[in-house]
């Protein structure tokens, strides 16, 4: 008996010292989105164990989904690495994304602070609002991880767990692993950095509603600035798009989604300066940046057919698409010259299941396409042409 003990405590330390050295390879970040100063987000991260003397910490030059540089890294500040005494190590700023840090086998922990692109009026490059950030103390947090945090050189792969510190009064609406510990922490938690970065977030007062399709769970969360666009309005408009996907499709090809909807009033110029409105797909969510309207026939004129459109990008580019997106490279992008096949099929898609469920005649099919047709030859970029 005391042996088969023995025996039993002795593989129950290996399992725990085995359990610790998985747990130690994954990358742990708090968030505080509650205690915001000078329109700044805190970041702290704690890294995985290092065995170099020498690291890269990268922030994104762009994302999937996007053909447009935009250096995230630009908008962190006061970076900062120390070891677990609380002793500085030296990092070197390359550029705006990558940040050297030197003595990486000592690295504990590592402190920054991120501002948002959404009314920002420094940098050069323009963000696309659907796929930035917003940073609003109280009221709304835009939280595409890309932009406020970043991957080590060759640890991608990683799996992240990030602690999200956010007023009581706000709720997390997003498609990624959560649980809410508090009614001020949530955590998220994410395979590995693509996975995180293709699952934003969005934290504001709850203004959300949800429903079933078939055996997908539909999430719809709004931010409106005046308050003139609500769940229901926009759901009324969602819901006929999920079931057209439904119907041209079959089946729904994922369990769940989350439709995040970011509504800018006209006396906001301060976010609306660019009027980079449109929509940014990911596998289980999509980020809208609209006007803002009270007019419910405006509102359906806007939303119904980019939401069939982003929501039908599940099947182009995010499941078939070239090596470029497949391994998307966030330090030094390289951009696929397929634009034409995830726009062109997915819009083509849109425009027929629309037309397949009745919501369009063949005529005003035929009639559409032709003035996409037409159109794209003015919009799609040079280099992809």
């Amino acid at each position: 008996m005391k042996s088969y003990l023995h025996h039993l405590i002795i593989c129950g330390i290996l399992a725990l010292l085995a359990n610790t050295a998985i747990n130690a390879q994954e990358v742990r970040a708090r968030i505080d989105v509650k205690n915001i100063k000078q329109d700044r987000v805190h970041v702290t991260l704690t890294p995985p164990k290092m065995n170099t003397e020498e690291i890269l910490y990268i922030m994104p030059a762009s994302i999937p989904g996007t053909y447009a540089r935009m250096d995230f890294g630009y908008f962190v500040k006061n970076f900062k690495a120390s070891d677990a005494n609380g002793g500085f190590i030296p990092v070197r700023r390359l550029n705006d994304n990558e940040f050297l840090i030197i003595g990486a086998n000592r690295l504990a922990k590592i402190d920054y602070d991120v501002n948002d692109t959404y009314d920002d009026t420094t940098h050069t490059l323009d963000v696309f609002n659907p796929g930035g950030t917003n940073i609003q103390a109280d009221t709304n947090i835009m939280f595409g991880a890309h932009g406020f945090i970043g991957y080590f050189t060759d640890m991608q792969h990683l799996p992240y767990t990030i602690e999200c510190i956010k007023p009581s009064s706000f709720f997390c609406s997003t498609s990624l692993a959560k649980q809410s510990i508090n009614d001020t922490l949530d955590v998220l938690s994410a395979k590995n950095y693509d996975a995180l970065v293709d699952n934003p977030a969005m934290f504001a007062k709850p203004d959300t509603i949800s429903y079933m399709q078939g055996g997908t769970k539909i999430s719809i969360a709004v931010y409106s600035t005046g308050g003139k666009v609500t769940p229901e309005m926009v759901a009324k408009v969602i819901k006929p798009v999920t079931n057209t996907v439904e119907k041209f499709l079959g089946t729904m090809p994922v369990d769940r989604y989350t439709f995040m909807f970011f509504f800018a009033g006209m006396d906001r110029k301060d976010l609306r300066r660019k009027d980079a409105f449109g929509a940014l797909e990911h596998n289980y969510s999509s980020v809208y940046f609209l006007p803002e309207t009270s007019d419910e026939s405006m509102l359906k004129s806007w939303i119904a057919q980019t939401a069939v459109h982003e929501f039908l990008h599940i099947l182009v580019p995010l499941n078939l698409h070239s090596k470029e997106i497949a391994r998307f490279d966030f330090r030094a992008p390289k951009m696929s010259r397929h634009l034409w096949l995830y726009e062109g099929v997915t819009e083509y898609f849109s425009v027929l299941a629309r037309a397949q469920t009745g919501e369009m005649t063949e005529k005003q099919m035929r009639r559409t396409l032709r003035q996409k047709m037409y159109g794209s030859q003015f919009m799609m970029p040079k280099h992809v042409q």
